[in-house]
């Protein structure tokens, strides 16, 4: 019985942190990334918890059945870590160029990666929101593939130094970084 409700526990704490970290969004606002430090803390915890007291049931006859609490609870760590790092490395890269402008909260930033990610960085007076995304280039227009809390266009326009989304009626200034 018990193995059945730790397993459950581990189960259903492993699919939260899963789905908080899977999001297109990464907010790195305070109370927001206390949403996923907490259960992701508890669950670190119950994996130590589980594989102390699953080695213990291993003695008393259980067999390898015992640890499948503390395996599940690994897993979704494991996935959850390799997640972060294939979104850092989204993140990071060679910037194509960067789009800004000052109208959405304090501050919008389009950080175009010359491997097609974006991401796009939004500011608040107490944090940041971070989206992720693709885009591809046309000529002179700009396609997105990307979801965000605000309305933002599909397509956009580069023109010399700006970026325009005719839809919205928004336009960024474009900045190149030093080569």
């Amino acid at each position: 019985m018990m193995k059945r409700t730790s397993f459950k526990i581990t189960l259903f704490l492993g699919i939260c942190c899963s789905l908080i970290q899977f999001r297109s969004i990464k907010p790195n606002l305070w109370l927001e990334e206390v949403l996923f430090t907490i259960p992701f803390l508890i669950l670190c915890i119950l994996a130590v918890a589980y594989l102390i007291n699953d080695t213990r049931r291993y003695d008393d006859g259980d067999g390898v059945v015992s640890y499948l609490p503390s395996c599940t609870a690994i897993l979704f760590i494991s996935v959850i870590f390799i997640h972060i790092y294939h979104r850092s490395s989204k993140g990071f890269g060679k910037t194509y160029f960067i789009a800004t402008n000052e109208q959405f909260g304090h501050g919008l930033k389009m950080d175009f990666k010359s491997n097609n990610n974006l991401k796009i960085t939004q500011y608040y007076k107490f944090g940041e929101t971070e989206y992720f995304g693709e885009y591809t280039i046309s000529g002179d227009t700009v396609f997105l593939d990307i979801d965000t809390d605000f309305q933002l266009g599909a397509k956009a326009i580069v023109a010399d130094d700006t970026l325009r989304f005719e839809e919205q009626n928004l336009a960024f200034s474009i900045r190149k970084p030093a080569k």
